[in-house]
């Protein structure tokens, strides 16, 4: 079965002197600011459970349906989305700065 490890999103913290909790409260994703406006995007039918199309659209860049999803709150693709529903668009600068901040800096 594959892993995926994701634990630099999150702060490690000590529980009486060992470290092996993660602290879902505190990660780098509070750091994603609106520096610019943003816009909005209206949900069709081919849309549900692909918010990598989404991110195709409004970015030109498929690799943003995660920012999408965290923005809106989006949990599970196939329930949390729905025709018709409307979407809040960061600025690909917002997120591209983030991304240099916070998560190219971070894996150097």
């Amino acid at each position: 079965m594959p892993t995926t490890n994701r634990s630099f999103y999150y702060k490690k913290i000590s529980i009486d002197g060992k470290e092996f909790e993660l602290d879902f409260l505190y990660n780098k994703m509070s750091k994603l600011v609106n520096q610019f406006p943003q816009s909005y995007y209206t949900v069709v039918t081919d849309d549900i459970g692909r918010p990598d199309r989404i991110s195709l659209k409004v970015y030109k860049d498929q690799n943003y349906w995660w920012i999408i999803c965290y923005n809106n709150l989006i949990h599970d693709i196939w329930n949390d989305l729905k025709e018709g529903d409307v979407l809040s668009i960061l600025d690909v600068r917002d997120i591209q700065e983030f991304m240099k901040q916070f998560v190219i800096k971070r894996n150097k």
